[in-house]
């Protein structure tokens, strides 16, 4: 190989290098498990539900009942609770009923979205199953305040189940551009739908330890105490207009 052909292949490989340091500093991922929810008596929350007009029962509740998979002893477990939804509807069809967070002080002031911290990669929560062809969705909302909607899975399965969600890839946390006027993400709502044929006559499902997967890591950069909208709001509150 010649001289030169060697110099402009070691130039290659050493900008290659450069350009994946780059990369790897601005997408260090460092997942951390969060969890946002265990339903105990401590809980800011209480959680309602609501749903579609054939919805003839709609019973919602926290007992103390828990995946032995996740508590292996009694002591462990104490003072663990669990969500429990009673449903029932008037006709077969694509049927849902709708769960949701309000402020456990002032639980008719409305919904209360939950904030999620971080990067958020996916969800993670333990399910009881009747076995019945339903099917459970979650609900966030992106930065902009767009809602997307997430998918748990089939709860056709007997017993309690650890389910994950999975984020997608292209769904926005925060603003790119600097300073960030806008972040972060919220939890919404679940939506538990039957299937068309599925029986609807007075079922059953629990939630326990609802928990998130995140990546907390932020990009330290020269000059990034610019990058708050609130910091630079501050800094040019004394210029005149």
């Amino acid at each position: 190989m010649k001289r030169g052909g060697a110099f402009f292949i070691s130039v290659v490989v050493f900008a290659g290098l450069q350009a994946a340091y780059v990369f790897a500093d601005t997408s260090t991922v460092a997942l951390e498990s969060r969890i946002i929810e265990t339903w105990a008596a401590d809980s800011p929350y209480q959680w309602v539900t609501d749903g579609i007009r054939y919805a003839t029962k709609k019973d919602a509740g926290t007992f103390a009942v828990y995946p032995q998979a996740l508590y292996r002893s009694p002591a462990e477990a104490e003072g663990k609770m669990s969500f429990g939804l009673n449903g029932q509807f008037q006709r077969q069809g694509y049927n849902w009923i709708d769960i949701y967070p309000v402020n456990k002080d002032t639980p008719d002031s409305g919904a209360v979205p939950i904030p999620l911290e971080g990067l958020v990669h996916a969800f993670d929560m333990w399910v009881w199953g009747s076995n019945l062809n339903y099917t459970l969705e979650a609900y966030i909302r992106d930065y902009r305040g767009i809602l997307h909607r997430i998918n748990f899975g089939s709860l056709a399965f007997l017993g309690w189940k650890n389910l994950r969600a999975s984020v997608p890839p292209n769904f926005p946390m925060y603003d790119r551009a600097l300073p960030v006027k806008k972040h972060g993400s919220e939890f919404i709502k679940f939506r538990l739908w039957t299937g068309p044929q599925e029986r609807v006559n007075n079922f059953y499902v629990y939630f326990n330890q609802l928990k998130i997967l995140t990546d907390p890591f932020r990009t330290r950069f020269d000059g990034d105490d610019l990058a708050d909208d609130a910091q630079a709001t501050e800094l040019w509150s004394s210029v005149k207009q």
